[in-house]
């Protein structure tokens, strides 16, 4: 946003822990350290190391030496990383999320069951378009992205029962489950589909000018009333 001029707008980031606007940041949820390094040993019972998504200003990413991705994804990474090992990154760098990507969906249950039994933690299970395979992201207690929504609205004084959302993806379900008015995607994570109040199509198909329409429409107070 910053190269392209756009610093100065609101964003919330890494499924709700961070938010910014103005170059200012209002929100920040990071891991608690046991946690993290619960998280840690339980991915190294299934050897699997995480991407570490950090904040820092030369760096969002840390990688160990043998990272659970796909050489084309590290590649990707390269310019917003650091290399160091999870383990020793967790005990003075504040995380944001832990992702893994490229496995069989059945292999990655196996793992999220596990953290969710012993931590009782959100763990999102996704296809992943653009390297293959499956992804699975894990946030810190009680994170989701309606928890950088709520900051926003605290922020400005927005009432956050008035909320209309967004998302086609399963990271935004919590999202939708949360706001008086969602929104899905049509070809989206069928969960979103089939619980989202209304549907607009793809952005390649100029899907968001249906979120406009929806707006100028006098169907938002009938959704709001069947909410509450």
């Amino acid at each position: 946003l910053k190269a392209t001029g756009l610093g100065h707008l609101a964003y919330i980031s890494v499924n709700g822990a961070i938010g910014f606007e103005g170059g200012e940041q209002f929100h920040h949820a990071e891991f608690p350290l046991s946690i993290v390094q619960d998280c840690l040993e339980i991915l190294g019972q299934f050897e699997l190391s995480p991407i570490l998504y950090v904040l820092n200003d030369d760096h969002d990413i840390v990688l160990g030496q043998n990272a659970s991705t796909s050489r084309e994804h590290r590649e990707f990474l390269a310019p917003y990383a650091r290399y160091q090992e999870p383990t020793e990154t967790v005990i003075d760098t504040p995380v944001f999320s832990l992702a893994v990507l490229g496995f069989k969906q059945d292999f990655l249950q196996l793992v999220a069951d596990k953290i969710r039994g012993d931590l009782a933690i959100d763990v999102l299970i996704s296809a992943e378009p653009s390297y293959g395979g499956w992804a699975m992201t894990i946030s810190p207690p009680g994170v989701n992205k309606w928890s950088g929504v709520e900051a926003y609205c605290q922020r400005h004084n927005i009432d956050s029962r008035r909320v209309l959302t967004v998302g086609d993806g399963i990271n935004d379900l919590a999202m939708h489950q949360a706001a008086a008015v969602s929104v899905g995607v049509r070809g989206g994570h069928p969960d979103v589909v089939g619980f989202v109040d209304f549907l607009v199509d793809a952005p390649a198909s100029g899907g968001w000018v249906g979120v406009v329409d929806l707006l100028d429409s006098d169907q938002l107070g009938s959704a709001r009333s069947q909410r509450s």
